[in-house]
């Protein structure tokens, strides 16, 4: 008889950055361990103490008495924001004291009580079963994991991957810098928590190369391996990227720096590097073609690139001069700026 598949269900509203109900990456942990010690005789109790919890949670510090504070100090605070009710019998934890943990059913307002976020709704919650907590190693990669299977919807074939993340709604839900969050996600990419597809190039009305905002979803190992040549991976390490990647102020994803042999450049690329006012890019990506290009063959690839850059680019500036050769109608006003508050991505990349 095969065992069945363990699983934690998170609130969804720990994400709501705004709100009380947002959990810090302690008591995010604290609450799913917490949530993994019921009872089998009933799976709302959880009786433990902070030792035991200091046991089973793993955090970047090794001093163990500071450790045993945060997990006392985020037990308490995850019952004052009612994720669980808290009772013992005194009046003064102590790392021994027994601490007896009413959790909640999903149908209670916890799970079930809409909140809002800057944007976005949090509701219900998101099941994260053993395996894939096993596959993170820190609170942020944790948390990560947790968003991106919330927005990818993925219990519903149909919509699967369609939500895209802008990097400033990851540094709201991880309530870090836009820098920090970039940092985060390309570690969470390369150590395969998550696959990451990235969006579409496009030009603005000045002329100035944009990005359609990147999609997330999670893969199991075996799909990751199956899939790897289709992914582009992406982060910021010295096994992957020449040393002129962390030199670059060119923030459009691209992969010029891309160290890998078997890399592809696109016409996407082609488009960065005509576009791109970055000098360290624009000077790397010449010495690249120039190399590529001493072939007759390479210099044919490279030349189709860059015709087929051209045709984009052209197309695109064509497009755009056609649909305000009399000025934009209404309609075309009211679509553009709605896709520019879902999508568009241009203020963090200025």
């Amino acid at each position: 008889m095969s065992k069945k598949p363990q699983y934690v269900s998170i609130p969804n509203k720990a994400f709501a950055f705004e709100t009380d109900y947002y959990l810090e990456n302690d008591e995010l942990l604290v609450y799913y361990h917490v949530c993994c010690c019921v009872s089998a005789r009933n799976p709302l109790l959880t009786l433990i103490n902070v030792d035991m919890l200091s046991e089973l949670i793993t955090f970047q510090d090794n001093n163990t008495a500071r450790k045993k504070k945060r997990i006392r100090d985020a037990v308490v605070n995850l019952h004052e924001k009612g994720y669980f009710s808290l009772s013992t019998k005194e009046e003064k934890i102590k790392n021994s004291t027994l601490l007896n943990i009413h959790l909640f059913h999903d149908k209670t307002p916890l799970f079930e009580l809409k909140v809002r976020s800057g944007s976005w709704n949090y509701k219900g919650y998101t099941q994260i079963y053993d395996e894939e907590f096993n596959r993170v190693s820190t609170p942020e990669e944790f948390k990560v994991l947790i968003y991106t299977k919330l927005r990818s919807f993925e219990n519903l074939k149909e919509d699967k991957c369609k939500y895209a993340i802008s990097f400033f709604e990851w540094a709201s839900v991880l309530k870090v810098t836009h820098a920090t969050a970039v940092k985060i996600i390309n570690q969470c990419v390369e150590n395969k928590i998550i696959i990451k597809h990235s969006g579409e190039y496009y030009l603005t009305t000045l002329g100035k190369v944009r990005q359609d905002t990147n999609k997330y979803e999670l893969k199991t190992e075996t799909e990751f391996e199956d899939s790897e040549h289709e992914v582009e991976t992406q982060a910021p390490d010295d096994d992957i990227y020449v040393k002129e990647y962390h030199k670059s102020t060119e923030q459009s994803t691209h992969g010029w720096f891309y160290k890998k042999s078997n890399y592809r450049l696109t016409p996407n690329d082609m488009v960065v590097y005509f576009t791109t006012e970055c000098n360290v890019l624009k000077k790397h990506a010449e010495k690249r073609i120039r190399a590529v290009s001493k072939s007759s063959k390479g210099k044919a690839a490279m030349d189709n690139l860059m015709n087929e850059a051209r045709i984009m680019m052209d197309h695109t500036a064509k497009r755009i001069e056609y649909s305000f050769e009399s000025g934009p109608p209404e309609e075309y006003v009211y679509v553009k700026r709605k896709r520019k508050r879902a999508d568009d991505i241009s203020d963090l990349l200025d």
